[in-house]
């Protein structure tokens, strides 16, 4: 696998250049190779990779009581900061209690009135015949819906700015995460200036967002109200710096893992026409050719089962790390203290043993509502995204806005390759043509 590679060279890299070039295919190859339990060395670390969906299980669950973040947390703390995705212990408590009401089911509501009116804006705003990219535009859905969302309508002007600064941060963190050797952010180096520039640049925009909404007087339940109202309090430790990394945290958080999920499913329906047909069909019987509504989120359960599906075969998050805290047993395992267990998504979401035919995109393997436990789009435990109602129902929502009104035509109809960046993206995008169902003379 490593080729010719020098002894004393591999010492030091391990399997790290052959995790670089492909990690979804190393991963894959090892657990054919080695099965559900086996070590993964990457440069000076050693991973314990667990597909195993009972232990993943055990894993999961054991967070706080057995298990911490791992080494894959630091890839994304220049970022982030304290924000609630890397926080633990008490501090991560106090997060979750604090934004929780943010997500309560008449959130939602709101939440979902953004995610309409932003499709519906998009759609407003496209010509039959016209060509993009499905990933790019997914991508700026999501990131329109997530400011939208989580700090009002009036926010959204800021889109364009908070784009450049999110792609800059993320390219930066993208070849962090390919790098061998990490140097410290605080190092002087022309990369490392652009990304704290970018950092800078989000904070100063959330700043702007505290500013407007303090003169206004409003006092809204969104994410942004939750954390101004803990800001104030004095009996809470909370300050305009871990205000900030909140506010980021859930902005890339909340969009970049949904555009990936609505792009691969439009990907799979253009390539698999009977399953766009039955999607059709629901949508039409379902809606009457009106435009959906939070209300019709239940009764769209082909269009859940493709989201889910989707979800299954290319998990935006592919790859996560737990440490253990203390000695520990996992199964017959006995682990050691601080030992890093990686789990992957991407591995455990085609196991025969969970899955039937774990290859192929079948959105009716979903129909029962089980799901099974090896399934970990979202992690579990309670570490579970706190933000899965939304995501699930912003992929629905815009999906069914928008293949209500439009057919999208693949303009390389070849097998997209994912690739596993910081979270797993087409390789490339997917390019496509506009259909406008009107101009196409579609039923739907």
């Amino acid at each position: 696998m490593l080729g010719g590679t020098p002894p004393f060279v591999r010492y030091f890299t391990g399997l790290l250049p052959a995790f670089r070039k492909d990690p979804l295919a190393l991963l894959t190859s090892l657990q054919a190779e080695h099965g559900d339990l086996f070590t993964l060395p990457l440069g000076p670390y050693r991973f314990l990779v667990v597909n195993d969906a009972e232990h993943i299980h055990t894993v999961l669950t054991q967070h706080g009581r057995g298990f911490a973040k791992g080494k894959d947390a630091r890839l994304a703390a220049p970022l982030l900061g304290r924000g609630l995705l890397l926080s633990e212990g008490e501090p991560w408590r106090r997060q979750r209690r604090l934004v929780r009401p943010a997500f309560r089911a008449e959130q939602l509501q709101r939440y979902a009135d953004v995610m309409s009116r932003v499709a519906e804006g998009v759609l407003a705003r496209w010509a039959d015949g016209q060509i993009f990219d499905l990933d790019e535009g997914m991508s700026h859905i999501a990131l329109r819906v997530a400011i939208g969302s989580f700090f009002g309508a009036e926010a959204e002007d800021a889109l364009p700015e908070i784009t450049a600064h999110v792609q800059t941060a993320r390219r930066f963190i993208i070849d962090r995460f390919r790098s061998l050797i990490r140097l410290p952010v605080s190092w002087p180096l022309p990369t490392h200036r652009t990304f704290r520039a970018a950092v800078q640049g989000l904070g100063q925009v959330i700043d702007r967002f505290v500013h407007a909404r303090r003169a206004s007087g409003a006092h809204a339940e969104d994410l942004l109200g939750r954390l101004l109202r803990d800001l104030d309090d004095p009996e809470s430790p909370m300050d305009q710096t871990e205000l900030r990394d909140h506010a980021i945290s859930f902005l890339i958080a909340g969009s970049e893992t949904t555009a990936a999920t609505m792009a691969f499913a439009w990907y799979l329906l253009a390539t698999h026409p009977e399953a766009d047909e039955q999607l059709c069909v629901e949508l039409e019987q379902s809606l009457g050719g009106r435009a959906p509504t939070i209300a019709d989120v239940p009764s769209l359960a082909f269009l859940r089962s493709v989201i889910l599906e989707t979800l299954r075969l290319y998990p935006p998050v592919w790859l996560f790390v737990r440490a253990t805290t203390a000695p520990f047993a996992l199964g017959r395992h006995e682990l050691a203290a601080n030992t890093q267990v990686m789990i992957s998504p991407w591995l455990s979401h085609r196991t025969s043993a969970s899955f039937e035919d774990p290859e192929a995109f079948r959105p009716e393997r979903w129909s029962t509502g089980a799901e099974p436990a090896a399934f970990i789009p979202f992690g579990g435990g309670p570490r579970l995204c706190i933000g899965r109602e939304f995501a699930l129902m912003e992929a629905m929502l815009v999906i069914a806005h928008l293949r209500a009104r439009v057919r999208f035509q693949l303009l390389q109809p070849s097998t997209v390759e994912p690739e596993a960046l910081v979270t797993l993206r087409p390789r490339g995008g997917i390019p496509a043509r506009v259909r406008l169902l009107a101009s196409a003379g579609s039923p739907c």
